[in-house]
């Protein structure tokens, strides 16, 4: 039985951002445990190596996504 969860470190960098309510389903975030993402959010994301960029590769990917979707269309 497995007693932890192990999230992907993409939910830890948008908590660490302070972004997890943008980007994730609120569902999803009201799954997490509150001292777990407490610890998320006190990690600061400027402990993360490239931290810089986190906050746009949600952006691209979704741009990415889009234009890929609207080219089907056509």
């Amino acid at each position: 039985m497995q007693k932890y969860k192990k999230y992907h470190s993409d939910i830890k960098v948008c908590y660490a951002l302070g972004i997890q309510n943008e980007i994730l389903p609120e569902k999803f975030v009201k799954e997490i445990p509150g001292s777990t993402s407490f610890y998320w959010k006190d990690i600061g994301a400027k402990k993360f190596v490239g931290s810089e960029f986190a906050s746009v590769v949600p952006l691209v990917t979704f741009s990415n996504r889009f234009e890929l979707y609207i080219n089907t269309l056509h």
